[in-house]
């Protein structure tokens, strides 16, 4: 992939894999870290390594994890959803992610973005919500770090609250009004949370000379 096919436009999705099965080739650091952002999804994770750092025993409690110890072969491919190659050889990783693809499959390489048919974001969850951050495999290190930012700003809402507005929104949908009025309420709905997080999580500026800021006579002047 050249530069720019790197940077052309992508499609956000957000993924259903319960009971989907998931392959990982690898069993260091890498390949754990992406067990672990599977493990929420429901997937059912098959790795294969020669062997697994004692991260990967935690995870086969589960239930949804398998562990394959030995080489990566084209047969693991058989029945699967998506594909990690995650092992710390590019060679091995690319030919994982074009046997992958020829057999029409979605894969990532870690840390190769070249060889990636799609890219892993950087989430925030809160309740229902979700957040993904992407840099289209350009510097995940940045990403991460804007992550750490938004997760400071993101409300940290009750979500048995949110769940009611997600209930109210069905006994509107299935209340037989027509769309207009039913457009407006849900408008007014939303327009009610939006209202409450920023009360909650945009409070008032201090007055001036506060909260950091010099007092005019105080601030320093130019060279």
């Amino acid at each position: 992939m050249n530069e720019h096919e790197s940077f052309a436009g992508l499609y956000p999705v957000f993924l259903k894999l319960t009971g989907r099965t998931v392959l990982i080739a690898g069993g260091g650091n890498l390949a754990l870290q992406k067990l672990e952002t599977l493990a929420p999804t429901g997937a059912d994770v098959l790795a294969v390594a020669p062997g697994f750092l004692p991260g990967f025993d935690f995870w086969r409690g589960t239930g949804r994890l398998t562990l394959v110890r030995g080489m990566y072969s084209p047969e693991l491919l058989k029945g699967v959803a998506l594909v990690f190659a995650a092992t710390d050889d590019p060679a091995l990783n690319k030919r994982i992610t074009l046997q992958a693809q020829a057999a029409g499959l979605w894969a990532n390489a870690v840390d190769q973005p070249e060889e990636c048919r799609f890219y892993t974001p950087s989430v925030i969850r809160r309740g229902p919500f979700m957040v993904a951050v992407s840099s289209e495999g350009g510097f995940p290190g940045l990403v991460k770090a804007l992550r750490q930012v938004l997760e400071g700003l993101l409300p940290g809402h009750d979500e048995g609250a949110i769940r009611d507005l997600f209930g109210l929104r069905r006994a509107v949908l299935a209340s037989g009004l027509g769309f207009g009025p039913r457009s407006r309420v849900l408008k007014r709905l939303a327009e009610s949370f939006r209202r409450e997080y920023l009360e909650v999580w945009n409070p008032p500026s201090p007055p001036e000379g506060e909260a950091g800021t010099l007092p005019p006579k105080e601030q320093p002047q130019p060279l």
